[in-house]
C-alpha cells in the first residue's frame, strides 16, 4: 500500500499508511528491514526517521535477534538473507 501511495503521489494516504505501520505492535528484524527498504524506495520520510531512531534505541535487542536468526538459519539462502539484513542495519547498530 505504501508503494501505491508513492506511485500515485497521494501524500495524505501515505501519511496514514506510515502512521499505521509505526503503530504496529511488534516489528521483527525481517519486517524492520522490509520497512526500511520500502520507506527508502517510497520516500516515506516519517517512517524512515521513526525506524532509524527505533533501531538506534534498540540496537542491543536487534543485534541479539540477528545473532539468533543466524544461529538458527537452516541453509545458505537463509544465512545470505540474514547477512543482507545485517548489512542494511549495520550503520544504525554501531
Amino acid at each position: 500500500l505504501l508503494q501505491v501511495t508513492d506511485i500515485y503521489d497521494v501524500e495524505s494516504l501515505k501519511d496514514k499508511v506510515e502512521d499505521t505501520i509505526i503503530k504496529g505492535r511488534y516489528i521483527g528484524v525481517r519486517n524492520l528491514c522490509k520497512i526500511l527498504i520500502s520507506s527508502e524506495e517510497c520516500n516515506a520520510q516519517q517512517l524512515k526517521n521513526y525506524y532509524k531512531k527505533h533501531i538506534t534505541s534498540n540496537r542491543n535487542l536487534i543485534k541479539e535477534q540477528l545473532l539468533k536468526l543466524h544461529t538458527n538459519a537452516a541453509n545458505d539462502v537463509d544465512r545470505s538473507d540474514i547477512s543482507q539484513m545485517s548489512q542494511l542495519l549495520e550503520p544504525f547498530l554501531s
